[in-house]
């Protein structure tokens, strides 16, 4: 079974439509099988409120989705922000935008709501065979069973009895995965998985946390690669913006050095080299700039 990520930030009833909701909080989750591909859809829950969201969604898609229902800036948003982290991008057919296209890099397509999925569960995306990789989003506990994770795998299988290691350093073992409401013995890559695991409590887990075979420390301070919004007219130098990569969130302070910027976070969070952030400012565009991390210094 092959697992397919894609984000669609601004239109819930293209999302309703395309998938069978699941679980919400910042990002709402829909999910759909098409033939032998698991698709996970990411939509924002309140795009105006939690922009943010609009950062994890993209960081975590293999493919984006927009809707050309509304032009408006969103849209956008949307179109730049896959243009700056090289990511293909599919609009939908219901107003010509091929305008706004004009210089952009990167894939762009209009389709159908009926192409759209057939081009989903067509997909080819990377599998990296670097070792599991699970990106969380939540925890809880569930009477009888212990603690529950919810997240993405987002690289290698995770399976039950393994053993893995949180950010902070912790151990904790797979008791039994579900993905899509049921059991499975496995999940690889894509997936959105619900694990029940022993070793640790669910005050200890907070969202952004990385479950791998090798602790993913906490870091404060990272080197980047960063593709500027063409818009943003403004020197970024020293300037304070939202940083969202997978499910980490904070706030940081860019730095340029001689090679590459240096962006410092208020508080720790989880990631690693190669991983794709977006920055996000107050004003109008919101999408400050997005690139990659090209190292991390522990904290």
């Amino acid at each position: 079974m092959k697992n397919v990520v894609a984000a669609l930030p601004n239109d819930p009833e293209l999302a309703s439509w395309l998938g069978k909701k699941g679980t919400s909080n910042g990002l709402t989750f829909y999910n759909r099988r098409i033939s032998d591909t698991h698709v996970v859809l990411l939509t924002p829950t309140d795009i105006v409120g939690k922009f943010y969201a609009f950062g994890e969604a993209f960081t975590l898609a293999d493919q984006i989705i927009a809707s050309t229902k509304s032009i408006d800036d969103i849209l956008g948003e949307s179109i730049i922000a896959a243009s700056l982290l090289r990511k293909g991008i599919w609009l939908t057919d219901d107003n010509n935008v091929q305008h706004l296209l004009k210089g952009l890099g990167n894939s762009t397509e209009q389709l159908s709501r009926d192409l759209l999925i057939e081009r989903l569960g067509a997909l080819e995306v990377h599998a990296d065979d670097a070792g599991v990789r699970i990106d969380l989003d939540k925890s809880f506990p569930v009477k009888g069973v212990g603690t529950v994770l919810l997240g993405i795998v987002r690289r290698g299988s995770v399976k039950v009895h393994d053993t893995l290691s949180m950010s902070s350093g912790k151990e904790l073992q797979i008791r039994s995965i579900q993905v899509h409401d049921e059991d499975t013995n496995e999940a690889g890559r894509g997936s959105r998985v619900g694990l029940a695991v022993k070793g640790i409590d669910e005050k200890e887990v907070r969202k952004g946390d990385i479950l791998s075979e090798s602790t993913l420390p906490y870091i404060r301070e990272i080197s980047a690669d960063i593709n500027i919004n063409p818009l943003i007219k403004d020197s970024i130098h020293e300037t304070g913006c939202t940083f969202t990569s997978g499910f980490s969130v904070a706030m940081c302070n860019i730095e340029k050095g001689p090679s590459a910027y240096a962006l410092r976070f208020d508080k720790p969070v989880a990631v690693e080299k190669g991983d794709p952030f977006v920055l996000i400012r107050d004003g109008k565009p919101r999408v400050l700039a997005a690139g990659r991390v090209t190292g991390t210094n522990a904290h």
